[in-house]
């Protein structure tokens, strides 16, 4: 048995060598410039956009085996604009060879994108720039999806996403949504493992005439059964600014204790307890409900604290009326449920 063990070891320790010394020889050996043209073909023949490098491609030996990538951009579907889907500054990944050859395993180093540039277009045919298949050309039956079913583990050190944006137009609604200065990390992500998630943008378009600022951290979970989010735990604060606000902006702050389902048409929501704070008025909300196509559902407690309405409606800049006890209009609360 010992000598099994042995040998057991020995041969691990030399399978684990080998695959350091190929990925350490690939670096000094092979010249990634020559596969620039293959990598976008490849790019093209399994999304039938056009891959253009214009940055630098630099191979990485430990962890084997990584790529980063320079200036890069990725085309538009037919019939929408001729702009760029995508574009990004720079781009890196790393995937541990023997783990997905011996056992399905699939680990990967930190993803890293810096300057994402994500142009999403609806059209009012309803057909979108981001779903890469077609009537035209069907998938093949035995195309690959990705899958819990397809690997026994996922395991990414972590998501690292830096000065982004996203740009979101519905020709349908002439609605546009831009999300801007994104910046998103998280920790190792398992399936069915919990993992820090935080991030922070600034949307325009979102709330109506007004720039939002959002901040938020989470423990978050991805399902393997059906690839959704959980988020537990979560806590956010964001500061909407609006010339049509009173004193030009609105302070929101709160916890969610869990929000479920994210990525499915319907999403759990329990435990709100949010604080919205505008021109000396603080109204406390908290609720428990539902999100989904037909829209937002809750239920629970409302409180508003104690202001001066008077106080208020000279913010406000409307005439506060005349009254016989100067003392009215002072102090005003309210409590109830939603």
């Amino acid at each position: 048995m010992k000598s099994l063990l042995k040998w057991l070891g020995i041969t691990l320790g030399s399978l684990l060598g080998l695959a350091m010394l190929l990925s350490i020889a690939a670096v000094f050996l092979i010249d990634i410039e020559d596969y620039r043209d293959d990598i976008a073909n490849a790019v093209t023949d399994a999304t039938g956009r056009t891959l253009t490098i214009d940055g630098n491609l630099e191979l990485r030996s430990f962890p084997c085996c990584g790529i980063q990538i320079g200036e890069f951009s990725l085309s538009n579907a037919e019939g929408f604009p001729a702009a760029h889907f995508a574009k990004a500054e720079a781009a890196s990944i790393s995937i541990q060879v023997l783990p997905l050859l011996l056992s399905r395993e699939v680990k990967l180093d930190v993803f890293s994108i810096t300057g994402l540039d994500l142009q999403l277009v609806s059209r009012k045919d309803g057909k979108t720039n981001w779903n890469f298949s077609s009537a035209d050309s069907p998938p093949e039956e035995n195309d690959v999806e990705f899958s819990a079913d397809n690997i026994s583990t996922f395991d990414i050190r972590g998501v690292e996403i830096r000065d982004s944006r996203i740009d979101y137009f519905d020709a349908a609604t002439n609605e546009r949504i831009v999300f801007e200065v994104i910046d998103l990390n998280t920790d190792s992500i398992e399936f069915d493992k919990a993992f820090y998630l935080s991030g922070q943008l600034r949307a325009d378009g979102l709330v109506e005439n007004a720039l939002v600022d959002l901040q938020l951290n989470t423990q978050a979970a991805l399902n393997s059964n059906n690839m959704s989010l959980s988020l537990n735990g979560l806590s956010f604060a964001a500061n909407l600014q609006s010339d049509d606000y009173p004193g030009g902006a609105i302070t929101v702050e709160g916890t969610v204790a869990q929000v479920k389902g994210v990525g499915l048409e319907s999403i759990d929501i329990k435990d709100l307890d949010v604080s919205v704070s505008t021109a000396g008025v603080n109204v406390q909300v908290s609720g428990t409900g539902n999100y989904d196509d037909s829209g937002l559902t809750m239920t629970g407690p409302l409180n508003v604290a104690s202001f001066a309405p008077r106080e208020l409606m000279q913010t406000l800049g409307e005439a506060v009326p005349d009254t016989a006890d100067p003392d009215v209009l002072k102090n005003l609360s309210l409590a109830g449920d939603w």
